[in-house]
């Protein structure tokens, strides 16, 4: 009975990430920037984020300072063009102006893509800022 127990309780163990509400996902490599000064800023910075597909929400973890789940709006998860998408606003810490992020992560590429414009209520392609395309991995 004891051995039966344990191997139970082992088995409960083992596949605790199987029910995981989260998906921790890994951005390890730059592969497409607008420019060669974005692409050289960015070479060699990881990026992470957390992905909830049951409760449709992101988090995103900010070494600089703890983004609330307010921050982050706008979260759309599109089954058909395989995208999770949501943005931020974040203020130029040299100009002190707001941007908006807007961040797209391909399910089945496991790309992750961010946007930067000028803060606008309306925001049209041509207040594009910034982009840049990251290759991921989900982490285990």
């Amino acid at each position: 009975m004891k051995k039966l127990l344990g191997i139970v309780v082992l088995g409960f163990l083992l596949n605790g990430n199987v029910f995981a509400k989260e998906q921790s996902i890994i951005c390890y490599k730059l592969i497409k920037a607008s420019d060669d000064r974005i692409f050289n800023m960015f070479e060699g910075v990881k990026v992470s984020f957390y992905i909830d597909h049951i409760n449709k929400s992101v988090r995103v973890p900010n070494p600089n300072n703890e983004l609330t789940m307010s921050d982050i709006y706008n979260i759309k998860f599109d089954k058909t063009k395989k995208q999770v998408s949501w943005q931020l606003v974040t203020k130029n810490p040299v100009t002190n102006k707001k941007n908006v992020n807007v961040h797209f992560y391909k399910t089945d590429t496991k790309q992750w893509a961010t946007r930067v414009y000028n803060f606008k209520d309306k925001i049209t392609e041509k207040d594009l800022r910034i982009w840049y395309t990251y290759q991921c991995r989900n982490n285990l």
